[in-house]
């Protein structure tokens, strides 16, 4: 398929998925790869060095050259500290924050929230704590996408916080524990639903779950293994990201997953991708996805 072409199909699914927004990354330094020194990630605020102590890391790294190692001090409850952003928000629009955090101490959460703040910084309103499972020791994500919840009224900042925290068993929590912070988002998407609409007409049943992800994509479709040509993956701007050739049945349809990585195993940035679906036949089909990190 050319690059002409897949710029048309790009533009008939952006058309008609009613002109869904790209997915703009507010945070500054969001992989953490810049340092002011080897305790403070640049644009980045330490809250306390007492209850929580900042690291560079280079070892335990998700994505990049460079992490976040956050040590807890704390005990027992409250006193939880961290490191946090504050950016200007464009309005009103629904909002995607995610974190992805590695624990390899069981006394310790890593904990992610938003605080909303008016035009003279003022406290309006957070988001309840997000924490991370007990799963040990993995990088898992998490994640708040607002599909409902808006930015209150009067809201001009946001505080992205990720904090440590006690397990609260056994009472009071040990002081302690390791976790390591890596690829960080956050950012207004107006339009969340829209994401995955596809060019009316679908002889193919391509779908992509789930949508968005942060993980792994799962890829399926409706063709005969015998006209299967490859699931192509571009970015927004028509470039090729990767190419799928591989397939496995999943009931009456087939299936093949994305895992945000291009042809060298390198990690995509987060932001707005289009499946393409291409048979032997001549048939293709496009689905657009967002991938979060």
């Amino acid at each position: 398929m050319s690059k002409k072409s897949i710029f048309l199909l790009i533009a008939s699914v952006v058309m008609l998925s009613f002109f869904t927004p790209v997915f703009a990354n507010l945070l500054l330094n969001p992989d953490f790869e810049a340092w002011t020194n080897f305790r403070q990630p640049s644009e980045w605020t330490v809250e306390d060095t007492v209850y929580a102590k900042i690291y560079k890391e280079s070892t335990r790294v998700f994505h990049g050259n460079y992490a976040v190692k956050m040590q807890r001090f704390q005990i027992g409850t409250g006193n939880n500290k961290g490191i946090f952003q504050r950016v200007a928000i464009p309005g009103r629009g629904r909002y995607i924050a995610s974190v992805r955090f590695y624990r390899n101490n069981d006394s310790v959460l890593g904990g992610l929230t938003i605080t909303w703040r008016n035009a003279n910084a003022g406290f309006i309103s957070s988001w309840p704590v997000l924490y991370t499972d007990t799963i040990l020791p993995s990088w898992q994500v998490v994640r708040k996408a607002a599909i409902t919840d808006t930015a209150p009224t009067g809201a001009v900042y946001a505080d992205f916080i990720i904090r440590t925290y006690g397990r609260g068993a056994p009472t009071p929590s040990p002081s302690g524990g390791t976790l390591f912070v890596d690829s960080v988002s956050f950012g207004a998407v107006t339009a969340i639903e829209e994401i995955g609409n596809s060019i009316s007409a679908n002889p193919l049943n391509l779908e992509v779950k789930p949508n968005p992800f942060s993980n792994t994509a799962r890829i399926n479709f409706s063709v005969n293994p015998a006209d299967f040509g490859a699931v192509k993956i571009y970015d927004a701007t028509g470039n090729l990201v990767r190419t799928i050739r591989s397939i496995g049945q999943a009931g009456s349809s087939y299936t093949t997953t994305w895992d945000g990585r291009n042809e060298r195993g390198i990690l995509s940035a987060p932001g707005v991708y289009f499946i393409v679906l291409e048979t032997k036949q001549g048939q293709s089909q496009a689905l657009k996805t967002m991938f979060l990190r």
